[in-house]
């Protein structure tokens, strides 16, 4: 990144919103037992592990239109415009242990923590800028040098053969990406603690 993009870049960093979306949805924790069976008091289960059809057959308490209402239902952690989030499935064992050694915190949790944040400033939410706005806010100038390493970066992983065949580093190069930059990032914060 040339030093006009990588200071929009450290901006969109410090404004990107890091709590909001941690382990549920902010609405369902709250201390009003009241609050939440009056919410939630008419949703009948379905026999089975389908969420959306129990959502649908309750009547749709929540819709998927909405975003946020979903997010932290599902298994991964996700990155959407100027904020990330993690279901309380990747905050717990064996995922993450407050018992685990301070390296393994940060190879697993860090590195997935730093995997959200690269997708920040990728082409999966780089599209927005620092208030969440779509915006192209890369210059021409960093467009043209990240052609050259992403290049490599796709050849790279075209030659890892992985079971039946080989990676097809084009499909997967914002998460193969992602993966390295997290990892890196998690890493450099680990040695500096």
């Amino acid at each position: 990144m040339d030093n006009e993009t990588r200071a929009r870049a450290l901006c969109k960093l410090r404004q990107t919103d890091t709590s909001s979306y941690l382990g549920y949805p902010p609405d369902i924790m709250v201390n009003d037992h009241d609050k939440l069976d009056e919410e939630y008091g008419d949703v009948r289960m379905l026999i089975g592990p389908d969420y959306f059809q129990n959502n649908y057959a309750s009547g749709g308490n929540m819709d998927p239109t909405q975003n946020e209402a979903f997010h932290m239902c599902e298994k991964n952690a996700m990155c959407e415009k100027n904020a990330i989030g993690y279901p309380a499935s990747l905050l717990q064992s064996p995922f993450y242990d407050v018992r685990q050694p301070a390296y393994v915190k940060y190879a697993s949790i860090g590195g997935s923590i730093g995997h959200e944040l690269m997708h920040g400033l990728d082409g999966t939410c780089a599209g927005y800028d620092e208030q969440g706005k779509e915006k192209d806010w890369w210059t021409a100038e960093t467009k043209e040098r990240h052609k050259q390493p992403l290049n490599e970066f796709i050849e790279r992983y075209n030659s890892y053969d992985f079971h039946q065949g080989f990676v097809n580093g084009s499909l997967t190069a914002e998460e193969n990406i992602a993966d390295e930059g997290g990892l890196k990032a998690a890493y450099i914060v680990s040695i500096t603690e």
